[in-house]
């Protein structure tokens, strides 16, 4: 899953600044995104609640990209 998000994210050529937009961003989304399913009854909306978890997991998947790609770009600016 990691890696087709992955690749589509790669095509944002991202500069450094922006980094920290997406970080909050997607932080914000799975907030959002996680007070929404706790107002959710599981036995009525299992199909929402198995949609909010799947948009989770995308926006957990970006946050972990973009926080790695900060990184390596941090760490190849201090080596040099």
């Amino acid at each position: 899953f990691k890696y087709f998000i992955a690749v589509f994210i790669n095509h944002f050529h991202i500069k450094k600044p922006q980094y920290k937009i997406w970080l909050m961003l997607s932080q914000i989304m799975i907030c959002l995104s996680l007070t929404l399913m706790s107002f959710l009854e599981l036995q009525n909306d299992i199909w929402l609640v198995a949609i909010i978890g799947f948009f989770i997991a995308l926006f957990s998947v970006v946050q972990d990209i973009i926080f790695g790609k900060l990184t390596l770009l941090i760490g190849s600016t201090k080596s040099m």
